[in-house]
């Protein structure tokens, strides 16, 4: 899978995490965070693979490839990136 263009293909991180020893903490963020998959050949972001992004999901278009839930968004709806 490849993004093209000026965009990134994103998979939504889960809502919440759960620690080795079992314990599921919630997370509180109001804007679910993401990891980048694909980053398009015209990004000039900086942002890379494997990189966690909050994005404007209202912007988002999502599809599902081999039963995974992905999104595709262009680099301006990228509201910030986590190193």
């Amino acid at each position: 899978m490849k993004a093209t263009g000026s965009r990134f293909i994103v998979q939504k991180l889960a809502d919440n995490l759960t620690t080795a020893t079992g314990i599921v903490l919630q997370r509180s963020d109001e804007y679910p965070r993401a990891r980048v998959i694909s980053v398009g050949p015209r990004t000039d972001a900086g942002i890379v693979l494997g990189q966690q992004v909050i994005i404007d999901w209202s912007r988002a278009g999502r599809f599902e490839h081999l039963k995974q839930e992905y999104f595709v968004v262009d680099q301006s709806n990228v509201l910030a990136a986590f190193e």
